[in-house]
Formats: C-alpha cells, sequence, structure tokens
C-alpha cells in the first residue's frame, strides 16, 4: 500500500514524464533541422548549421506554402474568435428553447476530423477554375 502522502509526489513524476515524453520529439525535430543530415561539399555530416532554413527561403514555393498557412491561420483567427465567444458566453450563461439542441449541433461539428473533410475541399477548391493559382490554390 502507497502512503497517502506519496499521491502527490508519484502524480507530479507522471505528469513530468508526460511532459519529456511529448517535448521531445519536439526537441529531437528542432535539433535535427539544424544538423546536415547530409555530406554536402565543405559541410560534414553531423555539423550545426542554418544550410536547411537557406534553402527553404531560398525556393519560391515553399515560401507561398509558407504564406498560405500563416494567411489561412489568421483568417481562421480572425472568423473563429468573433462568432465563437458570443457563442460560448451564450451557451454558457443564458437559458433559450432549443439550447441544448444547438449546443449538441455545435459540439457534433466540432468533432468531425480535419481529415475527413479535406479531400471534399480539395474536390471542391479543383473544380472551382476561377480559384487556380490564387493564393489558396491547389496546383
Amino acid at each position: 500500500m502507497i502512503p497517502r502522502r506519496a499521491w502527490p509526489v508519484i502524480k507530479l513524476a507522471l505528469l513530468g514524464a508526460f511532459i519529456l515524453f511529448t517535448i521531445l520529439p519536439l526537441v529531437q525535430m528542432t535539433v535535427l533541422s539544424f544538423t546536415a543530415t547530409l555530406a554536402q561539399d565543405g559541410l560534414s555530416l553531423g555539423e550545426t548549421t542554418l544550410r536547411n532554413y537557406r534553402a527553404i527561403w531560398a525556393d519560391p514555393s515553399l515560401r507561398a506554402a509558407f504564406g498560405n498557412s500563416v494567411a489561412y491561420v489568421l483568417i481562421n483567427i480572425a472568423i473563429t474568435i468573433p462568432v465563437d465567444l458570443p457563442a460560448a458566453f451564450a451557451f454558457a450563461r443564458l437559458r433559450f428553447k432549443g439550447r441544448d439542441i444547438i449546443f449538441l449541433g455545435y459540439l457534433a461539428t466540432m468533432m468531425i476530423p480535419h481529415d475527413v473533410l479535406m479531400i471534399p475541399q480539395f474536390v471542391l477548391m479543383k473544380k472551382i477554375p476561377e480559384w487556380l493559382n490564387l493564393v489558396f490554390s491547389t496546383d
């Protein structure tokens, strides 16, 4: 039997192990992004370098992809915050007819995985020729 006073220490140790387990792949990814993984001219294997980042910013298609990602996130934030904050207040504080049904529908739409919607969205974007070669283009 584990003493009652030991439980907080055990919980803290498990939480620390979980955090470490979660963060280690991110640390490894960051370290590897600054490490030469292929031997190239003037660069030995395992040497710390910024060459990978220079290559990313030198490629126009990768710069465009980064710009698309930033634009997507900013537009998503600009739409989500003004819509979700009043909705959250209404669901938390106000009582009205049909509130539980609307909230259930709201939760149901949030629970749809993005992977399920990704292919139909791609097909939709491909079928709208005017949108090709714009910022959010799929070509």
